[in-house]
């Protein structure tokens, strides 16, 4: 987790001004994907695809939210840093195979058990 937070302010410059084939790489080299994701590369790959689409600003922390009631992926990417806030996207897994953001807003700091 340190390492993202030690490059985002300068990642913040660049995403912000940055085409989306240049946000889309630079989430795929750095985005930080915690273990309990579980997913083949290829279905993370098409996360980061649809979040860099959605967003300007670059992916911190992609998780997984598992509940009684749904099996969620939980992407957080920065929004500002006076205050410091964050965006989260959660996504699903749809009939047509493909994961898509089924809701976004503010979300709050991030706090990941390291033991899942």
């Amino acid at each position: 987790m340190s390492r993202a937070v030690s490059v985002l302010p300068v990642a913040l410059l660049l995403l912000g001004c940055a085409s989306p084939s240049t946000r889309l790489a630079w989430n795929l080299k750095h985005a930080e994907v915690h273990k309990s994701v579980r997913l083949p590369q290829s279905e993370v790959d098409q996360i980061i695809r649809t979040v860099s689409r959605e967003s300007i600003f670059p992916i911190l922390v992609i998780s997984r939210e598992k509940t009684k009631r749904s099996d969620r992926i939980v992407v957080w990417t920065d929004l500002s840093h006076d205050p410091q806030r964050y965006m989260c996207y959660e996504m699903e897994k749809q009939r047509d195979g493909l994961w898509h953001i089924v809701w976004q807003g503010n979300g709050s700091i991030m706090i990941l058990d390291e033991t899942q």
